[in-house]
């Protein structure tokens, strides 16, 4: 392999890990956690990087420990079975927004969350969808909503994700195509319900 190929599996391969669903949570509830700088917001997003990075990041790491180095594009039954945690991880997280009344751009974006990773968990029972794409989609999204600017250099990050999966044979051009797609009509169709 050339310089060139390794260079670009390497680039592909971290591009992968900083905006997987996890770097996505991170970006998206520390923007918030700048945006929101009282302290009964505090509360809220600390749960938030609990449930949406903490908990799922130790899970990697678990999963990593025990021999499946492939946690990005693992054989379908753990592809499943990681989406069914995240997706009870998520849902636990907006179930106590709501319960505690946090702030609407924070539950909405639980919901998100939640929501697509349910989705994604269906689908996935037919078809694969990349998960990088959602999150990223949906992250750009709910960013640019609560921060009520032109972060056009967010714009890029789908692309770059979608070409970082298809580079490393995790995704076709279709699936991250709808994977982008359905990241960004989630929250599209939940900002109204809360905002």
């Amino acid at each position: 392999m050339n310089d060139t190929l390794l260079w670009q599996d390497r680039m592909a391969k971290m591009i992968s890990h900083l905006l997987s669903p996890i770097g996505v949570a991170t970006g998206v509830f520390g923007v918030q956690a700048i945006f929101y700088r009282e302290d009964a917001a505090w509360g809220p997003i600390t749960i938030a990087l609990i449930l949406f990075v903490v908990i799922p990041t130790i899970v990697i790491l678990w999963i990593r420990r025990h021999g499946i180095e492939e946690v990005y594009n693992p054989e379908p039954f753990r592809r499943q079975r990681f989406l069914l945690m995240g997706t009870i991880c998520y849902l636990t997280g907006y179930i106590i927004f709501i319960t505690i009344g946090a702030e609407p751009y924070l539950a909405w974006s639980a919901c998100t969350f939640a929501v697509a990773a349910g989705l994604v968990c269906g689908i996935n029972l037919f078809w694969k969808i990349s998960i990088h794409s959602v999150a990223v989609s949906g992250g750009v999204f709910i960013t640019m909503a609560i921060t009520h600017s032109e972060v056009w250099p967010l714009l890029l990050a789908p692309g770059l994700v979608g070409w970082a999966r298809v580079r490393l044979g995790a995704h076709t051009i279709l699936q991250i195509l709808a994977g982008s797609l359905l990241g960004a009509i989630v929250p599209a169709i939940l900002l109204p319900h809360f905002i």
